[in-house]
């Protein structure tokens, strides 16, 4: 509640400090996005009170949602249950706290917009812990994207680039270099060709002849 309403207050209430060419452009948005929104704020204003358990009347969500646990009754009348009233209780204690949260807002952020200033000079080491949040993505950072980022390194330096780069590497060098030694034995002249293939033919024809012997 604190949260929503300073950022509430900081919004609608004091000076602006909006830039004035971006203040220029400022406007309403469309229906299309307000409709939705009224929606959602009206069910998001009454759908709690049909969960009253105490207000049989508009307490529906028991009844819509009685055939799913209806296998489970036997189950859901051992378990260990409240009465209404601690329930009650609970719900404007809640009450209780998120109106003090507003007041604590309206407080720092409307009365006397000086005290937020005065609360982070008077508590600079909590101010610092909220404003890095609890410390929770360098937390993160540290203890799981820098060693999962050092080990997919290693596994890349190790078996990605030595192993299966230079195995597709070695096969495309090995081709490019028997490809270089054959191409020279395509000089262009015919000649060469004609002995090559004379060559050729005693070859086989001495072959022929051991063969048969």
């Amino acid at each position: 509640a604190f949260y929503i309403f300073r950022l509430f207050f900081l919004t609608f209430h004091g000076e602006s400090r909006v830039e004035e060419a971006v203040e220029e452009h400022v406007h309403e948005s469309p229906t299309v996005m307000i409709g939705p929104l009224g929606i959602l704020a009206i069910f998001s204003t009454i759908a709690g009170f049909f969960g009253l358990p105490f207000w049989e009347r508009f307490n529906g969500i028991e009844r819509f949602l009685a055939p799913v646990f209806h296998d489970a009754a036997p189950l859901l009348e051992k378990a260990e249950s409240h009465a209404w009233g601690e329930e009650l209780v609970l719900m404007l204690l809640s009450l209780v706290v998120g109106l003090l949260g507003i007041g604590l807002a309206y407080r720092m952020y409307v009365q006397k917009p000086a005290l937020a200033q005065q609360t982070r000079e008077r508590f600079p080491e909590l101010y610092t812990l909220l404003l890095n949040k609890y410390y929770v993505d360098e937390l993160y950072d540290r203890w799981i994207v820098q060693p999962c980022l050092r080990l997919a390194t290693w596994f890349w330096e190790r078996c990605d680039v030595r192993r299966i780069d230079g195995l597709v590497n070695g096969v495309g060098e090995m081709v490019r270099w028997d490809g270089l030694k054959v191409s020279r034995l395509q000089t262009g002249f015919v000649r060469n060709y004609a002995l090559s293939l004379f060559l050729g033919v005693v070859f086989v024809i001495t072959v022929l002849l051991f063969s048969y012997r």
